[in-house]
């Protein structure tokens, strides 16, 4: 999830095969890529979205209660308790001063893994294209403006 400083806020799936985004403007318009029409007309589309982040904010928070600050430059894994239930360990390891990466195994096999930034990036461009890019009417736009 990318937080730009206009409001605006984009969030990116990936798996093995495909990767989606969804980009919320700060008007509150929802622009989807990669997501397939059906879904986008239903609503179906990143409607859980944030869960995806909370397991992930949960253990880091858990790992280093002091902050992103505590985070070591060298790889580390820590076993972590999601929930006061949930046995799971975290890796995580320094990038930069803002920017951490961590993969998260639970419970099950799952596996999360993806990059926490604390810096608020400039705002996207209007001339970004949007090709490939629908809103929740299934309507194109060549530019973000």
């Amino acid at each position: 999830m990318h937080v730009y400083s206009n409001g605006d806020l984009m969030v990116e799936a990936s798996g093995k095969k495909d990767e989606t985004k969804l980009l919320i403007l700060a008007s509150r318009k929802r622009l989807y890529s990669g997501v397939p029409d059906d879904e986008i007309k239903k609503g179906h589309s990143f409607m859980f979205f944030d869960y995806g982040f909370a397991y992930p904010i949960l253990a880091l928070q858990e790992a280093y209660p002091k902050g992103p600050a505590g985070v070591p430059e060298k790889e580390i894994e820590i076993p972590v308790l999601l929930e006061k239930e949930h046995a799971a360990k975290v890796i995580v390891r320094r990038l930069s001063s803002e920017k951490i990466q961590y993969k998260l195994t639970m419970p099950r096999n799952t596996l999360m893994e993806g990059f926490w930034e604390g810096r608020i990036r400039a705002p996207l461009a209007d001339s970004l294209a949007l090709q490939e890019w629908k809103d929740s009417d299934l309507k194109t736009f060549a530019t973000l403006g």
